[in-house]
């Protein structure tokens, strides 16, 4: 038995119905009472509700309606850690130092080609601004042919509606 189906049997059996008598203040059968009774038969909140205030019990609601309407309590958000920011001291790079560096990451492109690709990120004018570097997956990049892959970087939100963001 289910304890919605007990509270209906103790209250029926209280107000001195019958099954039958129930199902028909209710208008429902009396199998479908004596289902519920016996817990083989699911009932919606709005039904059970409806039985009950027929029998006159004067909270309706079960203990689990009134758990589930009991409002959430909230939590508290996790606190910060706090970070005192350092200035790093400017290092001045060379023109020297920084062809190395180029020499460097191209050689590294040149050795992962089959792998990350560099796409270019254009902006309204066509001017390339920066690179990206993309992975190469199946021979493609992000679906495309990794040679007429771009990444345009819009100055505003005018074409919000197509999924292109700023």
């Amino acid at each position: 038995m289910s304890r919605l189906g007990d509270t209906i049997r103790a209250a029926r059996l209280k107000a001195g119905l019958t099954p039958k008598a129930l199902g028909r203040k209710c208008g429902v059968a009396e199998s479908f009472i004596n289902e519920v009774e016996r817990g083989t038969k699911i009932v919606s909140d709005d039904q059970a509700q409806r039985i009950l205030k027929v029998l006159g019990v004067k909270d309706p609601i079960s203990t689990e309606l009134e758990v589930a309407a009991e409002p959430d309590v909230p939590l508290r958000p996790r606190p910060r850690p706090y970070v005192i920011p350092v200035k790093k001291p400017e290092e001045k790079v060379t023109p020297e130092e920084q062809e190395a560096t180029q020499a460097s990451a191209d050689a590294w492109l040149d050795a992962l080609g089959g792998v990350v690709k560099r796409v270019p990120i254009m902006d309204g004018d066509g001017v390339v601004i920066d690179h990206r570097l993309m992975p190469v997956i199946g021979g493609k990049i992000e679906g495309g042919h990794p040679d007429k892959v771009l990444i345009y970087r819009m100055e505003d939100n005018s074409m919000r509606g197509f999924r292109v963001f700023a």
